[in-house]
């Protein structure tokens, strides 16, 4: 599968992306991603099996819809946890059909529980 080459680079990039755009530290293994998946991914409950998944595994962070079709998503916790989270959520549920998950570089935010946001006009 394309999406599965793209998990290992995916943790890869946030473990050692260097210096965060921000002053905020991590706790040691643990680890903040950001990512916008595209393909066959709303209105096919993409966010809630987002949520479930994030829930079960004690991940941390948000996910939304984006205007231009893709869903954008931030996920904090252990690099174990953080890992077969991306494994799933590049799967996603049967419904949908990921095509690409495209990791971003962005600050360190304080993530509290998982939670669905309102759709972004990105």
């Amino acid at each position: 599968m394309r999406v599965a080459a793209t998990i290992a680079l995916v943790i890869s990039a946030a473990a050692h992306a260097g210096e965060p755009p921000s002053k905020k530290e991590l706790p040691s293994g643990v680890h903040q991603i950001h990512l916008l998946i595209s393909g066959r991914v709303q209105g096919v409950g993409f966010r809630d099996f987002t949520q479930r998944t994030a829930e079960k595994l004690g991940i941390l962070g948000w996910v939304r819809n984006l205007s231009n079709g893709k869903v954008e998503l931030k996920a904090q916790g252990p690099d174990d946890k953080l890992k077969e989270f991306t494994e799933k959520v590049s799967e996603g549920p049967s419904s949908s059909k990921v095509e690409k998950v495209e990791s971003v570089k962005s600050d360190i935010e304080d993530l509290h529980k998982f939670e669905i946001l309102e759709s972004a006009d990105k």
